[in-house]
């Protein structure tokens, strides 16, 4: 018996799939219901913050004016409290996050004090030293997190701090699963002679909660038409998507394709791919359909082809990156179909290095055990019947660092070119500083900034982005950095203010900040950027490491963050995963 489906390629049926993914609708929800939930709206921050001058230490506010020399201890302000107007000749005590009374203008640090009765010591202050200013953190009018970014706890906590209580998110998408077969029973039932436990059920539910869906299971159906039939119709009025396993073959009680072809629409019945040959995809009502293979491999293998990737389009979340693996001296023989193999991958330091997990049945769950990525393998020709080396791979989960078992087996550790890609669910915390004085006052917009956020997400999938705008003033970029420093960020970039000019301050602001430079980047950016235009010399920019924070220099010019970002995009990952170990 032939199939009246024609075998399609997986591209086309991602794409057939694609057609017919829309845009969810969005809901309010509240703030604390909001983690992994997709952000529908971008959030601009309606106040500064902070609202007050703060100080960033515990010690004294001064005046300026008065240092160095000897104060009178005029009480103390701590964290929640105001206070009355500081005189001259006298300072306050002040706790860290308290505000900073009115004619203060520098904060001097505890330890850098001495006290001898009433009186107070202290040395010379420079003016805003230690002060956090209004508005330093988030602008008026910021966008603070920008629509279509999963919200984290970190995400979340800082929207609280700007008081938000409620989001626009996209709605969780409601699927329906449904096992079919004779042969099935539920967890924890006894099994007779030729039955099996019904772990497909429990895998995709698993899989579309990971996804970030709300997941409703039909249970098991019998291989009865009316059975089947009803159900698919039932699912199909109160869910989204349906996902079945089992019952899309040929066989003479696989009902589930039949019966989406009687009650609706199906779109391909059949891929040219090794596992899923028999993978079905159609509409029931409005429902989309993914019939899947009953084999649990092969359930496990289209999912993440194709459902996810259809949650993912209605989710507005970017896809799972395609990365380039190394084999090693490996050898895997090909089929005769295109075959998506399940391997662990791991980083190295320099490349992407995966293990097959062995034996690829596609009713050994065992070989996706661990896996997280699927090798895309092409199909046998007479010149290759087996592959090694360098392959593209879809991760579909975290990977970490190359472990002791994998260095065991029997992999080139032949350098290559570092991938584009960072995790997705590890995601790296990335900061652009914008620097200059006619953007923070609003007569000009900034272009650059933005443009480093966007090739940001598109170099690091699931990034998180934070953004600041400050005027060219050595000690507000100096602070910035070394919030977003102490805080954990990863990468900053900074744009405007490397040139020639008396205002032109953030390398030295940086060289402040930084333990260590890194000759290697500002060099590789001067002697590229020369290619272009002579003027390329005339940059400043530095660019060093504090802590396992990467800091570097751009320029202000959006044609030449355009080109710098280009650039760096070849060697930062590297230089990211490098820090991480």
């Amino acid at each position: 018996m032939f199939s009246k489906y024609p075998m399609i390629e997986v591209e086309e049926a991602r794409n057939i799939v694609k057609s017919q993914c829309e845009n969810k609708k969005i809901e309010r929800i509240e703030l604390i219901q909001g983690l992994n939930r997709v952000l529908a709206e971008d959030i601009v921050a309606k106040k500064p913050f902070p609202e007050f001058r703060a100080s960033t230490m515990d010690g004294y506010a001064v005046k300026v004016q008065d240092c160095p020399g000897n104060l009178q201890i005029d009480g103390s302000i701590r964290a929640g409290e105001a206070s009355n107007e500081l005189e001259t000749g006298h300072a306050k005590y002040i706790t860290t996050g308290a505000p900073l009374p009115k004619g203060a203008d520098a904060v001097i640090p505890i330890e850098e004090v001495k006290i001898e009765n009433d009186t107070l010591t202290v040395p010379q202050a420079k003016l805003g030293q230690w002060i956090r200013e209004i508005g330093s953190d988030i602008e008026e009018g910021q966008i603070v997190i920008s629509k279509n970014n999963v919200l984290g706890a970190a995400e979340i906590a800082l929207l609280a701090s700007l008081n938000v209580r409620e989001i626009s998110a996209i709605a969780k998408i409601k699927i329906g699963i449904l096992s079919t077969g004779n042969e099935l029973k539920t967890l924890g039932e006894e099994t007779k002679y030729g039955e099996i436990i019904d772990s497909n059920s429990i895998m995709i539910n698993m899989l579309c909660q990971e996804a970030g869906c709300e997941v409703k299971n039909y249970g098991i159906v019998k291989d009865d038409l009316d059975l089947v039939k009803n159900t698919l119709i039932t699912m199909s009025e109160e869910c989204e998507i349906i996902i079945t396993s089992g019952g899309v073959s040929m066989g003479d009680r696989d009902f589930v394709k039949p019966i989406l072809e009687q009650e609706g629409q199906v779109f391909f019945g059949r891929l040219n791919m090794k596992p899923g040959k028999p993978t079905t995809f159609a509409k029931l009502n409005n429902a989309l359909a993914f019939a899947l293979p009953g084999n649990p491999v092969s359930c496990f293998v289209c999912f993440y082809l194709l459902v996810r990737y259809a949650i993912d389009l209605i989710s507005s979340k970017p896809e799972f990156p395609i990365i380039t693996v190394n084999l090693g001296s490996q050898e895997i023989k090909l089929d005769s179909r295109p075959e998506y193999h399940r391997v662990i991958v791991a980083w190295d330091g320099s490349e992407f290095k995966a293990v097959t997990t062995g034996s690829q049945a596609s009713s050994r769950l065992l070989s996706a055990s661990k896996a997280n990525a699927l090798l895309m393998l092409p199909k046998s020709s007479p010149s290759l019947s087996s592959i090694s080396g360098k392959v593209q791979a879809i991760l579909v989960k975290p990977f970490s660092n190359i472990q002791p078992e994998m260095k065991a087996a029997r992999i080139s550790t032949q350098h290559h070119e570092c991938p584009h890609f960072a995790p997705r669910n590890d995601s790296v915390k990335i900061g652009i500083l914008t620097i200059s004085d006619r953007v923070s006052e609003g007569v000009a917009t900034d272009t650059s900034g933005p443009h480093l956020i966007e090739k940001s997400k598109e170099l690091f999938n699931g990034c998180c982005t934070f953004y600041q705008i400050v005027p060219d003033e050595i000690e507000r970029i100096r602070d910035a950095l070394l919030e977003w420093c102490n805080e954990g960020f990863e990468l900053i970039f900074t744009t405007g203010g490397t040139g020639f000019s008396e205002r032109d301050v953030t390398p030295e602001a940086t060289k402040m900040v930084i333990e260590r430079e890194a000759p290697g980047i500002s060099t590789q950016l001067i002697v590229e950027g020369l290619a272009k235009t002579p003027l390329a010399s005339l940059s400043r920019g530095v660019a060093g490491i504090k802590g396992r924070s990467l800091i570097i220099n751009l320029p202000g010019s959006l044609k030449a963050v355009k080109e710098g970002f280009e650039i760096l995009s070849q060697v930062i990952p590297h230089a990211i995963s490098i820090l991480r170990t």
